[in-house]
C-alpha cells in the first residue's frame, strides 16, 4: 500500500499547505500595510490555482 501511494503528491501539498501557513503567520507578525498587501497578493495567487490545501 504504502508503495502506492503517490508521495510527489502529498510532498506538494504538504509543502503548499506549509507555505501558506507561513505566510498567514507572517502577516499576522508584521504591521507594515505593504507587506499585509504583498502577502495578500502570493496568498490570492495561490488561490487562483485552484489549489483546494491553499483556502
Amino acid at each position: 500500500m504504502l508503495l502506492k501511494i503517490r508521495w510527489k503528491v502529498v510532498l506538494e501539498r504538504f509543502l503548499t499547505r506549509a507555505a501558506v501557513g507561513a505566510l498567514k503567520w507572517l502577516k499576522n507578525l508584521d504591521s507594515n500595510g505593504l507587506t499585509h498587501e504583498g502577502l495578500e497578493v502570493i496568498l490570492e495567487d495561490l488561490r487562483s490555482k485552484r489549489l483546494p490545501e491553499a483556502k
